[in-house]
């Protein structure tokens, strides 16, 4: 079925960047129109023109170039309630680009292809040896082999359409691990001085991207999720670790080394005994050590699974545990940054994520929305946001690259 535009949709405006008649700017314009059409999901070429400003001709060529090249489509004609021509819509080709997305977490790796709509082609998962980055970095070399061959084999155009591979990991970034408050196996600390993304770059092919594990599953609640649309959003990501990514103006802010909204690292609120670090009680780490569970098991997440099912006395008080640290965290998330949405989401069970929602559904300092929405339960989200970094850098629009020279 079509998304709506201001022909299928009662009148809505629709969501885009300007585009600009300035001359040479047909790159950045290209960017534009391919932005519109993926937010808004099907536009015709009057809703182009009225949604980015550009003139009816420059919509006009710009829609033809990119149809003849793959990268949007037409659809069925969808009749006008006013006498004048059928608008006919236009969507992203699915074939247009591919994009790898490569989620390093701890004791496994995780890889997915996406196409230029964001969809899943194949997945694959491996075992990792985190604990020695020579012999992790051959694991992930033949996880992204096997995972590009089953991928080919789907889409023939695949390897000349690959714009790049994106990589999530957890942070911090840029921190010695000899000073890291996080220096252990799990925060992947001896990672820090691997030189991940030059390695790949050279052993791929590929341009590659790294991001933070919380930033990753912010971009896929983006492309799939709660936050598509949104201009202004926090989104918590609950995992063996815990993070945040921040959305402002509709773009993912990075901050410093790509260490923004690293909110594990937050003391406990004040009144917490010691207070420890957020990441030591609100997270699967906490719950992992409070059952005596090891993250390294091939079926932790399954073991997990169990445990929230069963909802035991253990379970129970780590949730009122978390819950206490996490709605700390998210009072002074509305007070900093009054964002138009908070999203919840995480590496975690549906029914994990579903009980912990429950002990935060409170009224909101705003009083006209959620204090936290529930998004993406699922281990594979950071890997598909990941993948959408090399997509957003090939394709979406953006104003600094009208004065790059």
């Amino acid at each position: 079925m079509l998304a709506d535009g201001p022909e299928n949709t009662g009148g809505r405006a629709p969501r885009a960047i300007l585009g600009t008649n300035v001359e040479g700017a047909n790159a950045h314009n290209r960017r534009v129109i391919l932005d519109a059409i993926r937010v808004n999901r099907a536009m015709s070429r009057a809703d182009l023109a009225r949604a980015t400003k550009l003139s009816k001709q420059a919509v006009s060529n710009i829609v033809d170039e990119l149809e003849r090249e793959g990268m949007i489509m037409a659809q069925d004609t969808v009749a006008r309630e006013v006498p004048g021509r059928p608008a006919v819509p236009y969507v992203l080709a699915p074939n247009g680009a591919y994009a790898i997305g490569l989620h390093i977490d701890r004791h496994e790796a995780r890889a997915v292809i996406v196409d230029l709509c964001g969809d899943v082609l194949v997945r694959q998962r491996a075992r990792l040896h985190a604990e020695d980055p020579d012999q992790g970095f051959k694991d992930l070399l033949n996880l992204l082999s096997s995972t590009r061959k089953d991928a080919a084999a789907l889409r023939p155009d695949l390897e000349t359409r690959l714009v790049g591979l994106g990589v999530a990991m957890p942070g911090p970034f840029g921190i010695d691990e000899a000073r890291s408050v996080t220096a252990d196996v799990y925060s992947m600390a001896r990672w820090q001085s691997f030189p991940l993304v030059s390695r790949l770059e050279s052993e791929t092919g590929l341009v590659v991207s790294l991001r933070n594990d919380a930033a990753a599953a912010t971009m896929a609640e983006m492309i799939a999720g709660r936050l598509h649309g949104v201009r202004d959003a926090v989104c918590l990501y609950l995992g063996y670790g815990l993070g945040a990514g921040i959305v402002i103006n509709g773009e993912l802010y990075n901050g410093r080394n790509g260490n923004a909204g690293d909110v594990g690292l937050i003391p406990a609120q004040p009144g917490c005994e010691s207070r420890p670090l957020l990441e030591r009680l609100a997270t699967l780490a906490a719950l992992s050590e409070s059952l005596d569970l090891d993250p390294a098991e091939p079926e932790f997440f399954t073991m997990i699974t169990r445990v929230a099912e069963e909802s035991g006395p253990e379970y129970q008080a780590w949730l009122s545990q978390a819950a206490r640290e996490i709605g700390w965290l998210l009072t002074m998330t509305e007070l900093v940054f009054a964002p138009e949405a908070i999203v919840l989401c995480g590496s975690v069970p549906e029914a994990l994520l579903d009980d912990l929602l429950e002990r935060l559904r409170t009224p909101g300092l705003a009083g006209d929305r959620p204090r936290m929405m529930r998004g993406l339960a699922d281990i594979w989200a950071p890997a598909r946001g990941a993948a959408s970094e090399p997509i957003g850098r090939s394709f979406s629009p953006r104003y600094s690259a009208l004065f790059k020279k």
